[in-house]
């Protein structure tokens, strides 16, 4: 799965049954071309990284980590940053692998 594709599947998991129109409204974008992104066209950067904000807005912990991090980082050592990045990493790892095993399953069912 490409990164536009993971970035729309995370994007509709998070707001839901969001309809085109709004998406455009949050967006800036025109209720077409909300279609024809949601439905394989490839996107410009600024609408990727436009969607990627509008996911990290509602991810409160998400914004409460970086807020955080951006205070505190002069505090760590770059041991304490190595280690950090490298639990994040595994998280995310083992979280993929998950999400693609439990996919397997439900296509073998």
């Amino acid at each position: 799965m490409n990164e536009q594709k993971r970035l729309i599947t995370e994007f509709k998991s998070v707001y839901g049954d969001i309809t085109y129109r709004e998406i455009g409204a949050r967006m800036n974008l025109q209720t077409t071309r909300v279609f024809r992104i949601m439905n394989g066209h490839e996107m410009k950067l600024s609408e990727y990284v436009k969607m990627k904000s509008l996911i990290r807005l509602r991810k409160p912990s998400y914004q409460s980590l970086v807020h955080y991090l951006d205070g505190n980082i002069s505090f760590l050592s770059e041991k304490d940053l190595y280690n950090i990045k490298r639990f994040i990493y595994r998280k995310c790892e083992i979280r993929k692998l998950s999400k693609i095993f439990s996919q397997d399953l439900k296509e073998v069912s």
